[in-house]
């Protein structure tokens, strides 16, 4: 495996039924709500 399939395969993730994922990829794209998201998430751990 190359780096370039390395890297691709390491920002993989699965997405759950019921979720659009190319809204999510959207979402995701943005560093402010890309921010947003990852603070939400360890506020809830």
């Amino acid at each position: 495996m190359n780096g370039a399939d390395a890297d691709q395969t390491a920002n993989t993730v699965a997405v759950p039924e019921g979720v659009d994922a190319e809204l999510l990829m959207k979402v995701l794209r943005n560093p402010e709500m890309t921010a947003l998201l990852t603070s939400l998430a360890k506020s809830l751990n």
